[in-house]
């Protein structure tokens, strides 16, 4: 009985280990697969590229969409404006091969229907030995909602396809 004790005590705290805990009024986000594959296409050939986003805070579930994100690759962080107002950032990617990528940054405010309220471009290919990215700072304007300030980096050689504006301030209310 001790060995089966053991076992069950072992498996809780592998459970504990792999699900995000959060107390409550901390809410956390988690990009999962989504085998359900809504992400992407319906004759999309990569399956894993079909993901999924879930917000909670505690037990609660504050929302989750699907999404599909080249290679499988996202990011998501949470932030709240000046007033309290929950936002989710997810940056995610489209396309496959060499120097073919290109990521996103969107912007959301938490809701049970999450509605993208922008989608910037922030990193893609300039040529075939060269790419383009914009590092950004956060702000958070004291009337409410985020301020984006992305600045333009370009690395490589042969540089043709690269956006015009070197600083770009994108106001999310």
């Amino acid at each position: 009985m001790a060995g089966k004790s053991m076992s069950l005590t072992t498996f809780l705290l592998l459970t504990l280990m792999l699900v995000p805990f959060t107390a409550m009024g901390e809410p956390a986000v988690q990009i999962i697969p989504d085998d359900k594959e809504l992400g992407c296409p319906n004759v999309y050939p990569f399956k894993e590229d079909n993901l999924k986003v879930i917000l909670r805070d505690g037990n609660k579930k504050l929302g989750e969409f699907s999404f599909c994100s080249s290679y499988g690759k996202a990011n998501a962080a949470l932030e709240r404006d000046a007033k309290g107002s929950l936002f989710l950032l997810l940056r995610n990617g489209e396309g496959r091969g060499t120097n073919a990528r290109s990521e996103f940054l969107a912007v959301y405010k938490v809701s049970p229907h999450m509605v993208e309220y922008v989608r910037v471009p922030i990193s893609g290919p300039a040529g075939f030995v060269s790419h383009w990215s914009y590092d950004y700072q956060l702000s958070k304007p004291a009337d409410g909602g985020l301020e984006l300030t992305l600045l333009l980096k370009v690395e490589g050689e042969g540089a043709d396809f690269v956006p015009s504006e070197q600083k770009r301030i994108i106001t999310v209310r």
